[in-house]
């Protein structure tokens, strides 16, 4: 790219979002293989539990997305009481 170029900056989508997702949770696999280097007993046990896991993150994971998407789309017109309600359910999620 020339210096000076116009950049183009498109908003996320969806799609993008799910792809980044999906990387993240391969990479972090990976990482937990080669850390872990298990036997073929370790990694039977391993892998069901760690699956659960990951479920369970990445519905909290949904769910804080939903809560950040929902804080975007009211932005200009947030109110206290629209703060407050966003910022409880953030919480009771941590």
């Amino acid at each position: 790219m020339e210096a000076g170029a116009p950049v183009e900056i498109r908003p996320l989508t969806e799609s993008d979002i799910a792809l980044l997702r999906q990387d993240v949770q391969t990479r972090k696999m990976e990482i937990v293989t080669r850390a872990m280097d298990f036997t073929d007993a370790e990694d039977s046990g391993f892998w069901p539990v760690y699956n659960d896991y990951a479920n369970e993150q990445r519905k909290l994971g949904d769910k804080k997305y939903e809560i950040i998407k929902d804080y975007a789309e009211n932005y200009d017109q947030m109110n206290d009481g629209k703060a407050a309600e966003l910022t409880d359910k953030m919480l009771e999620l941590d």
